[in-house]
C-alpha cells in the first residue's frame, strides 16, 4: 500500500518533513508546505506523526467488566494527570494488554481539532494520527532515547508507552542510585551529543547516530500497533475517505459492469420487443390470408384461435352431412346407375336431401324409379321441370326412411 507519512510540528503548514512509500518498498524524503504535499498525495495512505508534547500516553488497569463501562470509566481514571478538564480532552483507548491494563493516549481535543483543520485546509485527509513517540523503534526490554536536533528528547519505553522532555531536563532519566533501570537504546541525530549523565550512561548499550529523523521515524511505524488519535468524533472523515480509497476501484469496476449488464438486458429487451412485433405481424398477415374477411385486428393470436373453434365446430357438422350424404348414395347408386336409366344432369345434397337432376323419361320409366328408390327404404318427391325449348327435365329430391 503507498503511504505517506507527515510530521507536523511548531513550523505547520509552510514547513513539514514527510516520506513517500511506495508499494514496492522504495521510500522518497520531502519537506515542504501542506499544499504542496497535497498536489502529490492522491492515492496514498496518509499516516501524521503529532508532536509528543502535546500527548500524553499511560496506562490504566481496571478490574474486569464489561468494554464500553471500563472505556467510559478510563477518562476518569487517569484525571489527576490531566491538566485540564475531562470534557476538553480527547482519549483513544487501545485493546487490554496482557496484563489487564488498557493503553490510552490523551490529547487536548482542541489541539486535536487545530491539527485536522490544518490538514483538511490544505487538501489533506489523514486516516491516521498518532504521537512522535510511538513511532521510534522499539525493542522489548529496554527503553529507547531519541535526541532530536530540536533539542526535545523522546522517550519511548513501552509498546504504547512513552513521554518527551527537553534535553535540560535529561539528568532526570537517570535511575536512583541501586535501583534497577532498562538498558537504553540511544539515538541522537548530533556527531557527537551532549554528555549523558553519569547514571544513565551507563545502561546504555546501544548507540547510533540518525542523520535524517523522517526515515528514523518512519521505519517501524506500524499503525496496526500503534493507538490512532482518529477515533470517535475524529473517525468519520478520515475513515470515510480510507474505505473509499480502499474500495474505490473496486466500486467503478462494478458501476461499469452495472452499466454494461443494463445496456445489455436494454438492448435485449429491445430486441426482444421487435421480435414480438414482427411475429404479431407475421399472425396478422396470416389471419388475414384465412379470412380474408377479417378487418381491424387488435389481437390476431386470439382471432384466429376462435376462428379455428368455429372452424373445428364447422368441420364436425360437415363430417355429420357427409355421413347422411354417403349414406344415401349409397342406398340409391344401385339404382340410379341401373344400364338403362336416364344420364344424371346434376346432384346436389343440402340439410339432409340429396337432390338428383334427370333427363325427362316416359311416365312408365319416371314411376318404376321413384318405386324402387322406394324399396330401398327412401323417401322420394318427384317433380319435372320444363325449359325454354320444351323438352323437360325430371328432379327427385331423395331423403333418409328406414331400410
Amino acid at each position: 500500500m503507498k503511504k505517506i507519512i507527515l510530521k507536523l510540528g511548531e513550523h505547520a503548514p509552510e514547513n513539514c518533513p514527510w516520506i513517500m512509500a511506495e508499494s514496492d518498498g522504495a521510500t522518497t524524503t520531502g519537506c515542504g508546505s501542506l499544499a504542496a504535499l497535497a498536489s502529490e498525495a492522491r492515492g496514498y495512505r496518509l499516516l501524521v506523526l503529532l508532536p509528543g508534547a502535546e500527548i500524553l500516553l499511560a496506562r490504566v488497569a481496571l478490574p474486569p467488566g464489561r468494554n464500553k463501562q471500563i472505556r467510559q470509566a478510563i477518562p476518569y481514571a487517569l484525571e489527576d494527570l490531566l491538566a485540564g478538564d475531562i470534557e476538553d480532552q480527547h482519549f483513544a483507548v487501545g485493546t487490554r494488554e496482557d496484563d489487564g491494563a488498557f493503553p490510552v493516549a490523551v490529547i487536548a481535543r482542541a489541539r486535536l481539532h487545530y491539527w485536522m483543520g490544518l490538514c483538511l485546509e490544505h487538501g489533506l485527509n489523514p486516516a491516521f494520527m498518532t504521537s512522535e513517540v510511538l513511532a521510534i523503534p522499539f525493542s522489548p526490554g529496554h527503553r529507547t532515547i531519541f535526541l532530536a536536533a530540536d533539542g526535545m528528547v523522546l522517550v519511548r519505553d513501552g509498546m504504547q508507552r512513552g513521554f518527551v522532555l527537553e534535553r535540560d531536563n535529561l539528568p532526570l532519566l537517570a535511575p536512583e542510585p541501586g535501583a534497577n533501570c532498562s538498558p537504553v537504546i540511544l539515538y541522537h541525530q548530533e556527531d557527537e551529543p551532549a554528555a549523558l549523565p553519569p547514571e544513565l550512561a551507563n545502561f546504555v548499550t546501544l548507540r547510533r547516530t540518525v542523520p535524517e529523523s523522517m526515515p528514523f521515524l518512519a521505519l517501524e511505524l506500524d499503525e496496526k500497533k500503534t493507538l490512532n488519535l482518529l477515533t470517535g468524533e475524529f473517525q468519520s472523515n478520515s475513515e470515510l475517505v480510507t474505505h473509499w480509497q480502499r474500495w474505490q476501484l473496486p466500486l467503478l469496476l462494478l458501476l461499469a459492469l452495472l452499466f454494461v449488464s443494463a445496456a445489455n438486458i436494454a438492448l435485449e429487451n429491445s430486441r426482444l420487443s421487435g421480435y414480438r412485433e414482427q411475429l404479431q405481424n407475421e399472425i396478422a398477415h396470416e389471419y388475414r390470408k384465412a379470412f380474408p374477411g377479417g378487418k381491424n385486428i387488435l389481437n390476431p393470436r386470439s382471432r384466429m384461435e376462435e376462428q379455428l373453434s368455429i372452424l373445428r365446430g364447422s368441420e364436425s357438422m360437415d363430417g355429420e352431412n357427409a355421413s347422411g350424404f354417403l349414406e344415401l348414395l349409397s342406398r340409391s347408386a344401385p339404382t340410379l346407375t341401373a344400364a338403362d336409366r336416364q344420364p344424371l344432369l346434376g346432384l346436389s345434397y343440402h340439410d339432409g336431401i340429396m337432390d338428383l337432376l334427370l333427363e325427362e323419361a316416359g311416365e312408365q320409366d319416371v314411376k318404376n324409379l321413384q318405386e324402387e328408390l322406394e324399396k330401398q327404404g327412401l323417401l322420394v318427391v318427384l317433380s319435372r321441370e320444363l325449359n325454354e325449348t320444351g323438352k323437360g327435365k325430371i328432379r327427385l329430391q331423395i331423403r333418409g326412411g328406414r331400410q
